[in-house]
């Protein structure tokens, strides 16, 4: 080979070399600008990602304190409804016991001049009261009514509350002015459950105030002792009046039942 041939051969060689060499760099830079794209896109993910984490963060404090605000509310609502039921309950038990008071002052009360079933009565005394009747003295004599006959005003400060009369009674239990059997069956069953029940109390409560009773005529027992034993037989005592009266009251709304059959 002559030096001719030879220095062609060198310079192809260096133009191939130099032609491999700018296609490496433009692939090097087209791979760098690969690389900058990604960590651009894996920088904005992060970025995401970190203002995603913090909204939830956020939202979960948020949640926390709705949570906590919430059951405060609850606890609110469940302490105010206490104190509602409390207030209920004592409402009821001031009311019995002023019924019942009403009925062991009522012998001997005034009435003044009253006016029953289009006649006159005057200086109307009480003789007796119950649930249901009213024996009284007056000028001509004596008389007896029902209750439901008086005034609503005498009714009102006598704490009388309305019995249902046959027809009312009946109401819940008529259809198109025939009986249905099986209104009064259950109706009658609910009030024999329920005298059933506050029987179970009054037998309860007699129990127990028995044994107030002995503890506290115990010679062994403290002062203290038998204090605390007849404090809790008045409580009882009081309890024990209000239970016979719903008793007495669903005797009679069974009776008046039975009669409007």
């Amino acid at each position: 080979m002559n030096c001719g041939n030879v220095f062609k051969l060198s310079v192809g060689a260096v133009f191939l070399l130099s032609l491999s060499a700018c296609e490496d760099r433009a692939q090097i830079d087209a791979l760098n600008n690969q690389v900058r794209v990604l960590e651009s896109a894996q920088n904005k993910a992060k970025e995401d990602l970190a203002r995603v984490q913090l909204q939830m963060r956020t939202l979960q404090k948020e949640r926390e304190t709705i949570k906590e605000e919430k059951e405060k509310l609850q606890q609110q609502l469940d302490e105010a409804k206490q104190n509602l039921d409390d207030v209920k309950g004592e409402f009821q038990t001031y009311k019995q016991q002023y019924k019942l008071s009403i009925r062991e002052r009522a012998p001997g009360m005034s009435l003044g001049n009253l006016e029953i079933a289009g006649r006159e009565y005057r200086n109307v005394k009480i003789r007796e009261l119950s649930e249901v009747q009213i024996a009284v003295m007056h000028d001509a004599g004596t008389a007896s009514f029902a209750v439901a006959d008086l005034p609503e005003n005498i009714q009102g400060m006598l704490a009388i509350e309305k019995v249902p009369t046959a027809t009312e009674a009946s109401q819940g239990i008529r259809k198109n002015g025939v009986d249905s059997r099986l209104d009064y069956d259950r109706e009658m069953t609910r009030l024999t459950i329920a005298m059933e029940s506050v029987q179970g109390d009054i037998n309860s409560m007699r129990q127990q105030m028995t044994e107030h009773i002995r503890a506290s005529t115990d010679a062994n027992a403290s002062s203290e002792q038998k204090l605390v034993h007849q404090k809790a037989l008045a409580a009882l005592q009081v309890k024990l009046n209000l239970k016979e009266v719903d008793l007495q009251q669903l005797q009679k709304q069974q009776v008046s039942l039975n009669r409007s059959r």
